[in-house]
């Protein structure tokens, strides 16, 4: 599938929990890992995690929060 629908759904799965977005706000340090073929759905997801939408505010928030992506 497209990059673009990949990172919809996984977001779409992330914000459709009420406890998983508990969990995420409440994270003093979130990890995102992925293989060398996800590493763009990876890197998009965390970027619409920080900026957040044009519906919906930032989840994470790095000025607060340790972020660290590996691919």
């Amino acid at each position: 599938g497209c990059i673009d629908e990949r990172v919809d759904l996984h977001y779409a799965t992330l914000t459709s929990n009420p406890e998983t977005l508990t969990t995420l706000r409440n994270a003093d340090t979130i990890i995102i890992v992925s293989h060398s073929q996800g590493a763009l759905v990876a890197t998009l997801l965390a970027q619409r995690l920080i900026e957040g939408t044009g519906d919906s505010q930032p989840i994470i928030r790095p000025k607060y929060q340790n972020v660290l992506l590996h691919n």
